[in-house]
């Protein structure tokens, strides 16, 4: 396989030497190395929300599966791209219509974001297909406008 380029996944987190000899002197109490910089802490969620809702995300899985089962080609694009803002969630290719295009996707209450709304407007300034899908029937344009002659 060669050498491998370690990737973010790989990435540890792991105190170094000075770290760990600091924390391990302050559970005693005890300050020392004050040269040595800790990690900070997460500031958390704030005050208790209960468990966040993961409706986009559910329903991401959910139109993957349609979308496939119609034959379509599904590209997930991962929103951690640096540098591509308001790019969408999926890129999705039907060779049964013709259809290509972008699919952002959004809970029932969601609203795009200003630089989403950009993307959207410059797909349709350049006649590229994007959808804003907050259900399945959102993505039927797919299917029945473009059917071929």
């Amino acid at each position: 396989m060669g050498n491998r380029i370690p990737g973010p996944a790989d990435k540890k987190n792991r105190p170094s030497h000075g770290q760990f000899i600091k924390a391990m002197a302050k559970i005693h109490g005890k300050d020392i190395l004050p040269q040595v910089k800790m990690p900070r802490k997460g500031k958390g969620r704030g005050k208790d929300k209960g468990p966040r809702k993961k409706e986009e995300a559910i329903f991401r899985v959910e139109l993957i599966k349609y979308l496939r089962r119609k034959s379509c080609k599904v590209w997930r694009i991962e929103n951690s791209l640096p540098g591509y803002r308001g790019l969408p969630d999926l890129w999705v290719a039907s060779s049964l219509t013709n259809w290509a295009g972008w699919i952002e996707l959004k809970s029932k209450e969601g609203k795009l974001r200003p630089d989403q709304f950009k993307f959207k407007m410059l797909c349709e300034l350049s006649s590229v297909n994007h959808i804003v899908a907050r259900d399945i029937g959102d993505c039927d344009e797919i299917f029945y406008n473009n059917e071929r002659r």
